[in-house]
């Protein structure tokens, strides 16, 4: 049996699916860091504590970032 060099379509669509959660996901947190210093810290509420949060912890920032 020849090994054959190259990747199967379960392969190929992983590596797929993990690149587009990763793109998804830094855009996410990307716009929370965004809503973070456009947003005014007048009433401190448990939303902007969780955006502050998650500038230091991206997976929070990430779901954060489309809330």
């Amino acid at each position: 049996m020849r090994y054959n060099k190259g990747y199967t379509l379960v392969e190929l669509v992983i590596a797929l699916f993990t690149f587009a959660v990763a793109i998804g996901g830094s855009y996410g947190w990307v716009m929370n860091i965004v809503k973070v210093f456009c947003s005014s810290f007048d009433p401190i509420t448990g939303q902007v504590v969780l955006r502050v949060v998650g500038i230091f912890m991206p997976p929070i920032g990430a779901v954060m970032g489309y809330l």
